[in-house]
């Protein structure tokens, strides 16, 4: 039954990603990011809703960003909200990222398939451009028994995307990856790299999500280095006030002697200031 599994997850993560392939987003677009608390949280100053708004900046794109991301919610309470979080706010953009909430409140995948796809119905009917964005990772065990029941959910997204003519920014895969390439740089940390809990964003994972969701705006890698370039000058980052350049370099000496962040640095400075 294991190795089903895992041959399944292979399949579905074989399948390709559909990116846009010019520039879409133009000055003047007001985008809505609409999602739970990751998105909640995406508008914190190292948040990945941030990074894509500041990305779009230093790129010649002046457009505005609309929160819509409330904590703790599935695609239950999203959908009745949409005509007042999103499309009443004059959307012409929206990213949308539920997924992680639904596999972990049990909502059954044949409701999540009816929220998700009655959500970008209304949203198209508005005239609102739609990117939707696989769910996040559940836990960084990838064979852990969410993760395993998540493959159900994107595989839904992905042919959604391709019915719907809607950009995916496929999030679970991009975030698979990395996580593969950061364990075999840094074996020794047994710990969370990407999110700080299983679920919410370390700085590495906000900017991975910044970078996937620029890609499906279409953006370039140059442009994509000029993003992180500024990025990288961000003061914020978690645990102390360290700009996201600062926070990528001291976790590479964290991790390489199987420490996170906030432990490496307790044993480096007083107690009193690693938190402000």
């Amino acid at each position: 039954m294991y190795a089903k599994g895992l041959f399944f997850v292979s399949l579905l993560l074989s399948l390709p990603v559909v990116y846009a392939q010019n520039p879409e987003i133009r000055s003047g677009a007001r985008i809505a990011f609409m999602g739970d608390s990751i998105t909640d949280m995406g508008f914190w100053k190292t948040g990945y809703c941030s990074l894509v708004m500041k990305g779009l900046e230093v790129n010649g794109i002046q457009a505005a960003g609309i929160g819509a991301g409330i904590s703790n919610q599935s695609s239950r309470q999203m959908l009745p909200r949409l005509e007042r979080t999103v499309i009443s706010k004059n959307a012409t953009v929206m990213t949308l990222n539920s997924g992680v909430n639904d596999v972990g409140q049990g909502v059954p995948l044949a409701e999540y398939e009816k929220n998700m796809t009655e959500m970008v119905d209304r949203a198209q009917k508005a005239g609102i451009k739609v990117y939707i964005l696989t769910a996040t990772l559940i836990r960084e065990d990838l064979s852990n028994p969410q993760n395993m029941k998540a493959l159900g959910y994107n595989a839904f997204l992905r042919r959604l995307a391709k019915e719907k003519g809607c950009i995916l920014v496929d999030l679970n895969a991009d975030m698979r990856e990395r996580l593969r390439t950061l364990r075999e740089k840094y074996p020794q940390m047994k710990k969370n790299i990407i999110t700080v809990d299983g679920l919410h964003m370390t700085p590495f994972g906000n900017l991975l999500m910044a970078e996937s969701v620029l890609r499906g705006f279409g953006f370039s890698e140059p442009q994509i280095a000029k993003a992180r370039a500024e990025w990288m000058k961000t003061v914020g980052a978690e645990p102390v006030n360290l700009t996201l350049a600062e926070y990528e370099e001291l976790s590479r000496d964290a991790y390489r002697s199987g420490q996170t962040l906030p432990e490496y640095l307790g044993k480096l400075l007083p107690e009193k200031e690693t938190r402000k």
